[in-house]
C-alpha cells in the first residue's frame, strides 16, 4: 500500500455505503489484459456475468452501454483504489467507487471455498456480495484535488528512484570489491556525481595511478572537494595502493559491469534531482504546505511527504486515533482468554508510517519537548526504533489538532500547555541523575522562595501547584545573524548545551533544559522585521545587550575563553550585585554579558 491508497483498514473509519439509491451495483476482478464483470440490477436477484477487454474503446462502450440501460448511479466494487481501470472509471460520474481491500477479499473467499479454490468471474462475485452484505463496511472512493494527487505520486515515484539508487549502489560496490576495492575506500559516499565521474574517468586502478598528481587535484577541485588534508590523503593512497587483482579475465569483464552501473546510478541521481524540483514546486501550490513547512525537522524532503500523509480531507479520519491506526504507528492488541499479545502493526501503508518515523527521528534534536520524551522512553528500557515510534504516536496526535485548525506548530504553546496540565518534559540537571513518574522530576529539587512570600517551593506538588496555578511569563529576545547554524553552535557551546542543529535555515531557539527560551537567532532579512533587515543599520533598536544568568559560571568561563579570542570584560564581581560576571562578543558582534546565578 502507499499514500494514494485510501483502502478501509480494518480500524480505519468506515462511512455508510450511500444514502443515495443505486440503479445497479457492480463487483469486478481487474486484470492486465481483461476484467471479469458480476453485474446486479437494484431490486433483482439475477447476476450477469461478463468479460470486459482492457482496452479504451471496450471500456469506453461497455460504461455507456450501463448507462443508457440503467440510467441512474451505479455501484461499483473493485479491489484496489488507484490503477488503469479506476482511471478509466473515474470519467464517468454516474459510476461510484468502493475499494475493496484485497485482504479482506481473500479473507472472504477463503471463509466460503475452504479449498482455496480461486477463479476471476468468482472473485467480482465476492466483491459484489461484499458490496451488498456489508454496505457499511466500505467507504465510497472520493479522489483528492488534482494538485494533492500530483503531489503523492510524485513522492511515491522519487521513493521507487531511491530504490533503484540503492539498488545500483549495491551492485556497484559488490562490482569494485572484485578488482578496485580502494575505490571504496577513497570515498565516504558512493551515491554521488563526485564518485560517478571518478569512476567513469578513472574505472581501474591502474588507470587513475597513471593520472598526474595536478590532475587530480584538479578533478576534486572542480567537484567542490577542497579540503587539502582529504585531497592529500586521497592522493597519497592512491600513490602506494595496490592491484588486488591484474587478471585480464575479471578486470576486463568487471570494468565493464562498473561502467555500465555507474551510467544507471548517474541516471538515477539525475532523476531524483529533477523529482526533488518539481515536489517542491507542486508542494508550495497547496493550501497546507504552511502548516508542515514550520515543523521541526521537516525540510524539503519530509514537509512534502508529511503533506501528503495528512492529506486535504480532513473528514477522512475523525480523530487522531484512526490516523495513528492507519498509518501503522499504534500497536495492535491481540486478546484471547489469559493471553494478550502487543505487536506493531503489518498491515499499513509502509512508506506512510516510515514518513511519520523518519520525521519524528529528526524532531529529537530539534523539539525540546521530543527530545525529552525520547531520551525517557529509553530510560525505559525501549529499543531505538520503539522510542522513536512513541514519539512519532504522540507528534501525529498533535498534528492532527493543528491540521483540523490549521493552525501552524508553536513549541512554547505546547509546553505551556504541558505545564497546565502538571506534565511538563523531564530533563537531566547536572551533577544529579534524574527517574521520571508522569513526566515530572523526582530529583533534587532546589527550594526557593517564592516572591512576596515566604513559601518555600521545595518537592513535587509545589512544583506542580507553581506551574498549573502562576500564569507563566517570558520574553523572547530576537537577535539577526548572519548565519543561524553557526550562531546556534557558538551559543551551545558557550552554555554547555549538546550541539544539535536549529529548527530552520533562517530561524533557530536556543532552549534552556526546563524549556525555556533563551535566545533567538533570525537571519537577517529572511521575513519582513524592520529591525532584523540589514546588520548595516544604525537605528535605535539594533544596539542590544545580551544578559545572561547561569548557574554554572566556573564551567562556562572556559568554555567562553575557547570561543573567542579574548574576553571583552574579564571575570569580576558586580558591586551591586554581588555576582561575578564576564562579557565577550558572539560572532556578528553582539555584546554577550554572562551572571552567575547567586553570589559565591
Amino acid at each position: 500500500m502507499s499514500l494514494l491508497d485510501n483502502l478501509s483498514l480494518a480500524e480505519a473509519h468506515m462511512s455508510p455505503l450511500s444514502d443515495q439509491q443505486f440503479a445497479a451495483y457492480v463487483g469486478i476482478d481487474w486484470a492486465d489484459t481483461k476484467h471479469d464483470v458480476c453485474l446486479q440490477a437494484a431490486g433483482d436477484t439475477r447476476r450477469e456475468f461478463s468479460c470486459v477487454p482492457h482496452q479504451v474503446a471496450c471500456i469506453d462502450e461497455w460504461a455507456k452501454g450501463l448507462h443508457q440501460r440503467f440510467d441512474g448511479p451505479i455501484a461499483v466494487a473493485l479491489e484496489l483504489a488507484r490503477g488503469p481501470i479506476v482511471s478509466a472509471l473515474q470519467k464517468y460520474d454516474f459510476f461510484v467507487l468502493f475499494p475493496v481491500n484485497p485482504s479482506t477479499l481473500a479473507k472472504y473467499r477463503e471463509a466460503f471455498k475452504p479449498s482455496r479454490a480461486k477463479d476471476d468471474p468468482t472473485d467480482a462475485e465476492l466483491a459484489l456480495d461484499l458490496l451488498l452484505c456489508h454496505p457499511e463496511r466500505f467507504a465510497p472512493l472520493r479522489p483528492q484535488s488534482a494538485g494533492m494527487r500530483c503531489l503523492m505520486s510524485l513522492i511515491e515515484q522519487r521513493r521507487e528512484m531511491v530504490g533503484d539508487k540503492t539498488r545500483f549502489t549495491n551492485r556497484l560496490c559488490n562490482t569494485l570489491k572484485q578488482y578496485y576495492p580502494q575505490a571504496l575506500e577513497w570515498f565516504e559516499h558512493i551515491d554521488t556525481v563526485l564518485f560517478c565521474d571518478f569512476i567513469t574517468r578513472w574505472p581501474t586502478l591502474p588507470a587513475v595511478k597513471h593520472a598526474h598528481r595536478s590532475t587530480l587535484e584538479t578533478f576534486f577541485h572542480a567537484h567542490n572537494c577542497r579540503r587539502p588534508r582529504l585531497i592529500e590523503t586521497r592522493l597519497e593512497s592512491i600513490r602506494s595502493a595496490t592491484s588486488l587483482t591484474e587478471d585480464p579475465g575479471i578486470v576486463s569483464p568487471c570494468r565493464l559491469h562498473a561502467l555500465a552501473l555507474v551510467a544507471q546510478l548517474r541516471a538515477a541521481l539525475a532523476a531524483i534531482d529533477v523529482f526533488d524540483r518539481e515536489i517542491a514546486t507542486v508542494a508550495r501550490t497547496l493550501p497546507d504546505f504552511a502548516l508542515f513547512e514550520c515543523l521541526p525537522g521537516a525540510g524539503p524532503h519530509l514537509t512534502p511527504r508529511l503533506l501528503a500523509a495528512f492529506g486535504e480531507q480532513r473528514e477522512r479520519f475523525r480523530h487522531a486515533a484512526e490516523l495513528q491506526k492507519y498509518s501503522g504507528i499504534a500497536p495492535v492488541t491481540e486478546r484471547s482468554g489469559k493471553k494478550c499479545w502487543v505487536h506493531w502493526r503489518w498491515q499499513c501503508p509502509k512508506f506512510l508510517r516510515q514518513t511519520f518515523v523518519e520525521w519524528a527521528g529528526q524532531t529529537i534534536n530539534k523539539s525540546f519537548w521530543a527530545g525529552a520524551y525520547y531520551r525517557q522512553q529509553r530510560a525505559k528500557g525501549s529499543s531505538y526504533q520503539a522510542a522513536v515510534r512513541a514519539l512519532a504516536f504522540k507528534w501525529i496526535r498533535i498534528l492532527y489538532r493543528c491540521w483540523q485548525t490549521g493552525t501552524r506548530y508553536d513549541e512554547s504553546i505546547y509546553l505551556n500547555a504541558l505545564r497546565k496540565r502538571g506534565s511538563p518534559p523531564s530533563w537531566k540537571p547536572r551533577a544529579s541523575p534524574l527517574e521520571t513518574l508522569d513526566g515530572l522530576t523526582q530529583g533534587v529539587i532546589r527550594p526557593f522562595k517564592l516572591p512576596g512570600s515566604g513559601r518555600s517551593i521545595a518537592g513535587k506538588a509545589d512544583v506542580i501547584y507553581w506551574l498549573q496555578e502562576k500564569p507563566m511569563k517570558r520574553t523572547w529576545t530576537i537577535i539577526g545573524v548572519a548565519d543561524v547554524a553557526r550562531s546556534f553552535k557558538w551559543y551551545q557551546s558557550l552554555f554547555g548545551q549538546p550541539e544539535t542543529l536549529p529548527a530552520h535555515d533562517y530561524f533557530g531557539q536556543i532552549v534552556d533544559t526546563d524549556g525555556t527560551v533563551l535566545l533567538c537567532l533570525h537571519q537577517w532579512g529572511a521575513h519582513e522585521h524592520p529591525p532584523l533587515a540589514s546588520r548595516y543599520r544604525a537605528e535605535p533598536g539594533n544596539g542590544l545587550l545580551l544578559f545572561f544568568r547561569i548557574d554554572d559560571f566556573d564551567d562556562a568561563l572556559p568554555r567562553a575563553r575557547a570561543l573567542v579570542a579574548g574576553l571583552e570584560e574579564e571575570p569580576n564581581v558586580n558591586p551591586n550585585t554581588g555576582t561575578k560576571e564576564f562579557a565577550l562578543r558572539d560572532p556578528d558582534g553582539y555584546y554577550v554579558m554572562v551572571s552567575a546565578l547567586d553570589p559565591p
